[in-house]
């Protein structure tokens, strides 16, 4: 029986070592359709090899929201061109990016920013959310992603969670960017942990609720709390299921973002002094 690349003799092939003539036109089909694999693949192991490969190249169990992805590169504008406007740049995690926003608004590939929605008649506003962002993410970051900023808003945490680190490490970190933020002359905004489907067992949700509550409890800190307001008293640690959130997932539907926009603004508009304005 003629196998995947290999010969019918130990003699070099030729198709006069096929019997008949119909046999060697079926083998010279055969051989055009399924060419004999490079000589890696070849032998008893060949298939396995073959497999391999092909995994490493496609890796069709990959989930997409780990594929990385990248904020929109929009300019500063110059400040003769800000219109008096102060200029605020979002870190964060998809959340803070928009994500899914997509699915249902047309957008060509960049995230429709809710930010922007919320801010854009009081502030120019640059968003620089990324997708699977943890604080440590944010921090390797702060320097490109805050560059010349007057307000930074930072609304990250839920990843570090669903990772496994405990609130020390979250806080920690947030202390970092406050110190970083404050030396640069930015004033920085914290928004609480946002609830999700990864603080949904009793360790996760009690690390989201020590980060969240030793936020409140800062009082020379600029903290909006909008965790609180996207929560769903019902069920602690996810977001209202029946108007903010797509079902089975950690982020806000439209309509949520859409709430989370008013909610933005009227934070802002009843804190002019504190952020300069």
């Amino acid at each position: 029986m003629l196998r995947w690349g290999e010969t019918l003799s130990p003699r070099p092939f030729s198709l006069h070592n096929v019997p008949s003539k119909i046999g060697r036109e079926s083998l010279s089909m055969m051989q055009l359709l399924f060419p004999p694999p490079p000589i890696l693949f070849r032998g008893k192991g060949g298939y396995f090899l073959l497999l391999l490969f092909f995994l490493a190249a496609c890796n069709p169990f990959k989930d997409d929201e780990e594929q990385p992805w990248i904020y929109a590169e929009t300019p500063v504008p110059p400040i003769d061109e800000r219109g008096g406007k102060p200029l605020v740049m979002v870190v964060g995690d998809s959340i803070a990016a928009g994500w899914q926003m997509c699915n249902v608004t047309p957008c060509k590939g960049i995230e429709l920013d809710w930010w922007q929605a919320a801010l854009g008649e009081a502030a120019i506003v640059l968003n620089r959310g990324i997708g699977n962002s943890t604080t440590d993410d944010i921090l390797d970051r702060w320097d490109q992603d805050t560059k010349n900023a007057e307000i930074i808003i930072i609304l990250v945490g839920v990843n570090d969670i669903a990772r496994g680190k405990n609130a020390a490490h979250i806080l920690k970190n947030l202390e970092k960017m406050h110190e970083r933020a404050v030396k640069a002359g930015a004033i920085p905004v914290f928004v609480t942990v946002m609830p999700a489907d990864t603080t949904d067992t009793p360790q996760k949700l009690a690390v989201m609720q020590e980060v969240n509550t030793t936020l409140r409890q800062k009082r020379d800190w600029l903290i909006m709390d909008l965790s609180q307001f996207m929560e769903d008293p019902a069920s602690p640690g996810h977001l209202r299921r029946t108007d903010v959130a797509f079902e089975g997932s950690a982020h806000p539907n439209e309509q949520g973002y859409q709430k989370m926009a008013a909610f933005v603004k009227t934070w802002w508009m009843g804190r002019q002094s504190a952020l300069g304005n």
